[in-house]
């Protein structure tokens, strides 16, 4: 992330809207981001995945578990039956990669290009959460909605966007064989 959204200046009376928090969460997002860079320039990348060997079998990369920070220090966690399926079609990537060499990339949408905050259109998808209790009032529990990150594949011989990184990355083989392509896991 290039850019550290100002501060929300908070005072008494202040008519309080949705973007001030919105703000205050992306200015916290973009503290945490820049405070793991400091730390270690390379903090981003996948810690844990977890792919579908029949999948593979079928030429389709399928997601069962991956868990990732993204460049712009975007966590992502997907769970096979709990999240939108992530899924790729490796065979037509193949026949479309120049090079002996496949990367597969995670990516979203940017949120900052040009220095401009763009629309979370794309990066974010509203979803209800589970029922949470008002523990102070001790009231009925109400549903409350979330930003679930929208994540996917992108194939290419370079990293696309600086909202991706790189999960696995497959070679093709000189001669077809029976045997089936087995997960690769890189960091």
């Amino acid at each position: 992330m290039s850019v550290l959204p100002d501060a929300v200046c908070w005072h008494e009376g202040m008519q309080l809207l949705p973007q001030h928090f919105q703000l205050q969460g992306l200015r916290a997002e973009a503290l945490a981001a820049r405070t793991g860079q400091a730390c270690n320039p390379w903090f981003w990348g996948v810690t844990a995945l977890e792919l579908d060997p029949s999948a593979l079998c079928a030429g389709q990369v399928r997601v069962l578990h991956l868990e990732a920070i993204l460049p712009d220090g975007l966590p992502v966690s997907v769970q096979a039956g709990v999240d939108a399926p992530l899924e790729f079609d490796l065979e037509t990537a193949l026949a479309a990669a120049e090079g002996p060499l496949l990367n597969v990339h995670l990516a979203v949408s940017p949120l900052w290009r040009a220095g401009q905050l763009l629309p979370l259109k794309g990066r974010l998808q509203s979803r209800v959460g589970a029922p949470l209790p008002d523990w102070p009032a001790a009231s009925t529990p109400s549903r409350s909605p979330s930003g679930e990150r929208r994540c996917g594949w992108s194939a290419t011989t370079a990293r696309p966007t600086p909202c991706a990184c790189r999960c696995c990355a497959w070679r093709r083989r000189a001669a077809p064989t029976s045997a089936c392509p087995t997960s690769r896991r890189r960091h």
